[in-house]
C-alpha cells in the first residue's frame, strides 16, 4: 500500500519543482555595455609661414611682424651674432665682390644681432612680401627713400632709432654696430608675414619628386667669394663654408640651414658708391631665372619668377612648386653666369 502524502506537503513540493524549473530556464543577465570614452578634443595647430613648422596655437609669433636685419659678411664682420635664430636668410652680392645677408626673424627671438650694415636697392624688393620691420645702418639717400616708399616695410634703421642700437667693444667701426629683437619688435604693430614657400607634406614618404644627388654645392658670387654647403645626414641640414672655412657664429655653432635655395639673378652696376669709391652691384629679383632647391641631400632644378608685388615662386619644368623641407632656409642670390656646382 503506497503511503498517502498530505495535501499540504504535496502543494509545497509542486511549488518547489516549479521554482527549480524556473531557475534552470532563466537566461543570465547580460553584462552592462562599457561606457565609451570621450574622443580627445583635437589640439588646434598653426603652420609657421616661414619655416612650415606646425605648432600648437597661441604662439607669440602669431601676433607679431617679421623683423629683417641687414648683416655684414666680410672677414672683419665674422663671426656674426643672431643668424642662428633667423628663419630665412638672403645672401646678396655687395661692393668689392663680398656678400651681405638679410636675416629675417619671426619664430624665434634673437638676442644680440649684428654687425648691422647699410641698405642697398635690392633690399626693399626682397623684403616687400614679408611686410617686416627693417633694421639697417642707414644708406645713401636714394636707397633710404626707396625703403620708405614700400608701404609694407616699417623702417627702423639706425638713423631713425639710434637708441635701439649699440656699439660694442672689441671691434672697430663700422663693424661694431649691433641691435636686438627686443629693442626693435616693440616698434612694430604690423601683421605676421604670409606663407612664402611651398612645403613638403608632414607625412613620411610623400615626396613627389626624386631630384638628383645634392649633398654638396659650391657657388661663386664673384672672383672674391666662393661659398660651399655640405649636407650633414645626422642633423639633416646643410653646413655652410666660406671657401673651405666653416662659417661659425659667435655662439660657436656653424651656419646650417635646412634648405638652400639658389636663385640665379641678373646683376647690373648700381648707383650706390661706397667710401672706397666702389660701385655697388644691383641684383634683380623681379623677373625670372634658373633656380635650384637643395633639401635632404637632393637637388631639384627649376625656375623662379616674380611680379612686382608678389612673393617669388619656385617651380619645376612642369610648373609644379619646388617643395622645401620644413625648417630654415638660406636663399643665395647668385649672379647669373657664375659657377654653381652640385654633386
Amino acid at each position: 500500500m503506497v503511503p498517502r502524502i498530505p495535501a499540504r506537503l504535496c502543494g509545497a513540493l509542486v511549488l518547489l519543482a516549479l521554482a527549480l524549473a524556473s531557475c534552470r530556464g532563466r537566461e543570465p543577465e547580460p553584462a552592462p555595455a562599457p561606457t565609451p570614452s570621450p574622443s580627445p578634443t583635437p589640439v588646434p595647430t598653426v603652420e609657421h609661414p616661414l619655416t612650415g613648422a606646425v605648432e600648437r596655437r597661441g604662439q607669440e609669433w602669431e601676433q607679431r611682424q617679421a623683423l629683417a636685419v641687414k648683416i655684414g659678411n666680410s672677414a672683419p664682420e665674422r663671426p656674426q651674432a643672431g643668424l642662428e635664430d633667423a628663419d630665412v636668410v638672403y645672401e646678396e652680392l655687395a661692393e668689392g665682390g663680398i656678400t651681405r645677408f638679410i636675416a629675417v626673424f619671426h619664430s624665434r627671438e634673437p638676442g644680440q644681432v649684428g654687425p648691422v650694415r647699410s641698405a642697398r636697392f635690392v633690399d626693399p624688393d626682397v623684403l616687400a612680401p614679408f611686410s617686416p620691420l627693417f633694421a639697417y645702418a642707414g644708406g645713401v639717400p636714394p636707397v633710404v627713400a626707396r625703403v620708405s616708399e614700400v608701404d609694407s616695410i616699417t623702417d627702423v634703421n639706425f638713423d631713425r632709432f639710434p637708441e635701439a642700437y649699440e656699439r660694442i667693444g672689441g671691434r672697430r667701426a663700422p663693424y661694431n654696430l649691433y641691435t636686438s629683437s627686443d629693442a626693435l619688435w616693440r616698434r612694430g604693430d604690423g601683421s605676421p608675414p604670409p606663407a612664402l614657400f611651398s612645403w613638403l607634406p608632414e607625412e613620411e614618404g610623400t615626396d613627389p619628386a626624386s631630384g638628383e644627388p645634392g649633398t654638396s654645392v659650391t657657388m661663386s658670387f664673384s672672383p672674391m667669394t666662393s661659398v660651399r654647403y655640405q649636407y650633414d645626414t645626422d642633423t639633416e641640414t646643410y653646413l655652410r663654408f666660406n671657401g673651405s672655412t666653416p662659417h661659425t657664429l659667435e655662439d660657436g655653432s656653424q651656419v646650417a640651414p635646412t634648405n638652400v635655395v639658389i636663385q640665379l639673378v641678373n646683376v647690373r652696376p648700381g648707383t650706390v658708391v661706397d667710401q672706397n669709391r666702389q660701385t655697388s652691384p644691383d641684383s634683380q629679383v623681379i623677373g625670372d631665372g634658373d633656380a635650384i632647391v637643395l633639401r635632404g641631400g637632393r637637388a631639384y632644378r627649376g625656375r623662379w619668377s616674380r611680379g612686382g608685388g608678389e612673393h617669388t615662386r619656385f617651380a619645376d619644368a612642369e610648373g609644379n612648386p619646388l617643395l622645401l623641407a620644413r625648417g630654415t632656409t638660406y636663399v643665395a642670390l647668385v649672379p647669373a653666369g657664375r659657377t654653381v656646382s652640385v654633386s
